[in-house]
């Protein structure tokens, strides 16, 4: 077979069309959709943001209180973050107990550790307030 233009135009036309419909196969935005797996990814994403927010506030205020030598309250600070990590987690297990494992369990216990951090966010802010005076 001889390629000329006109025998090129045909397979140039398919191969343009297919090109434009890409963008309909584009990822969904998975905080808009109502399956369980993109809930959970929309959980997850939101609680790696929320993870952060809370680490970077922790380490501002732990750079603050070494900052002012103040031992005591940076061990003090370590041990309620502690405790407070290991109450967050019992609490936000309950919702894995009430859904009995169900599709919606990890998608709830999720969401509660991304609430409970982004509360603690706030908390730790305070003390970040308070205490860099």
């Amino acid at each position: 077979m001889k390629l000329t233009p006109q025998s090129l135009i045909s397979p140039l036309a398919l191969s343009a069309t297919l090109l434009l419909g890409l963008p309909a196969f584009a990822q969904t935005d998975v905080c808009k959709s109502q399956t369980t797996s993109d809930m959970q990814k929309c959980a997850d994403q939101n609680l790696k943001q929320s993870e952060k927010a809370l680490n970077a506030e922790y380490q501002q205020l732990v750079a603050v209180l070494k900052d002012k030598k103040a031992t005591d309250m940076l061990k003090n600070l370590q041990a309620a973050e502690n405790l407070w990590i290991r109450t967050r987690t019992a609490d936000c297990k309950l919702y894995k107990t009430f859904y009995k494992g169900g599709s919606l369990a990890d998608v709830s216990v999720t969401n509660c550790i991304d609430t409970a951090a982004k509360q603690r966010v706030e908390v730790l802010r305070g003390f970040y307030d308070e205490f860099s005076r």
